[in-house]
């Protein structure tokens, strides 16, 4: 693997990979409502503010965990995050893009950057034995967790989707006033 890129880069790549992602969701609001019940709950300007948020914590965990820590503790630190967040949530993407038969936004990042950058990463931690397969099993569950559930439900929003939302109504509010 002398043309590999390292696991540190990888760490960094993925990271960028998650903001870009999110701005890919930047019109999600439009999206939902034509797809889901109940209505979203939140407005533009409060599901991009939540968005923002996503972002800017996912990366700034990443760059932390990829600066300040052995690249094996750093794995152990971001791995539940890629794995069980990112990876459920990409995989949530591509799911919908399949039941609703066109784009969901997000799917794009998800099949071309997430999915794949993610199951390299976690190919390479365990061939290098950098992280065991005990740890990454559970996650993998929890990531498949996301996509089934959403197909299940439907054209229905479930409670933590709600709960999202009504979270970025709140901060949008407090950040910028009332809509």
């Amino acid at each position: 693997m002398a043309n590999a890129p390292s696991i540190r880069t990888l760490l960094w790549v993925i990271g960028a990979a998650f903001v870009l992602h999110e701005f890919e969701e930047w019109n999600l609001v439009s999206w939902l409502a034509a797809n889901f019940e109940p209505e979203p709950a939140f407005s533009d300007r409060d599901a991009r503010t939540l968005l923002a948020l996503f972002a800017s914590l996912g990366f700034a965990f990443t760059a932390l965990s990829a600066s300040l820590l052995s690249i094996r503790g750093a794995l152990f630190a971001v791995l539940p995050l890629f794995i069980a967040v990112f990876l459920g949530n990409a995989l949530t993407h591509i799911a919908w893009a399949v039941y609703f038969q066109g784009y969901a936004p997000g799917v794009a990042t998800s099949a071309l950057l997430l999915v794949p950058l993610i199951f390299y990463l976690l190919a390479r931690a365990l061939q290098e034995r950098l992280v065991p397969l005990w740890f990454a099993a559970p996650l993998l569950v929890l990531a498949a967790v996301q996509p089934i559930g959403a197909i299940l439900s439907g054209r229905t929003l479930s409670g933590p989707q709600l709960s999202l939302q009504h979270f970025g109504t709140w901060l949008g509010s407090y950040l910028w006033g009332a809509a």
